[in-house]
């Protein structure tokens, strides 16, 4: 294949990114059938069975594509710190849109986001080191990182939202506080 069938090819792929994540703004994927994908991509459906076999198959290439861009995100600051958290943020913010569509959803990319969540936070360097049983500790960075999930769908969501900066410090102050030693006991 050339290099011109290749960008022909690769721009197909991105209109269909684009146009599913637009329907999905307004309807379930679960309810989007191929025709109607085509028509708002105006494509046909000929091009859309050249990339894709079902709608599903288009679904999981776009949260790949997101997923291993966040993950490229924080690989650039190992080991992970608040300026880790700060590009992390700052991913999800730019990519806002696509990113609350498939957390709402998409159960599977929720539990690849949640899984990202606890151990981005689970090294020493983002949080520090505590002393808890490790049985207690996984527990901790599993509500962290639900909560941070929660935490990000509703920064997203909200009319005037805050900066990435300001979102990563309040995600690690609220985050030390439910790490530290003893926080809770009488």
């Amino acid at each position: 294949m050339n290099t011109k069938d290749n960008r022909k090819a690769r721009l197909s792929r991105e209109i269909f990114h684009q146009s599913l994540l637009e329907i999905m703004d307004t309807k379930s994927v679960y309810k989007i059938s191929v025709t109607e994908l085509c028509a708002h991509a105006e494509m046909n459906r000929s091009t859309f069975y050249a990339h894709y076999e079902t709608i599903y198959d288009l679904l999981q290439e776009i949260e790949n594509d997101i997923y291993e861009r966040m993950k490229a995100a924080l690989e650039e600051y190992k080991p992970w710190n608040a300026s880790a958290l700060v590009h992390y943020y700052q991913y999800i913010y730019e990519n806002g849109s696509a990113f609350l569509r498939l957390i709402e959803q998409d159960v599977s990319f929720r539990a690849r986001i949640l899984a990202s969540a606890t151990s981005l936070y689970s090294f020493p360097e983002t949080l520090g080191k505590y002393d808890d049983p490790e049985d207690v500790s996984r527990f901790k960075l599993n509500y962290i990182a639900g909560g941070s999930l929660y935490a990000i769908e509703q920064w997203l969501s909200s009319s005037h939202p805050i900066t990435p900066e300001q979102m990563t410090e309040y995600m690690l102050r609220f985050a030390s506080s439910i790490l530290k030693p003893n926080h809770f006991s009488k």
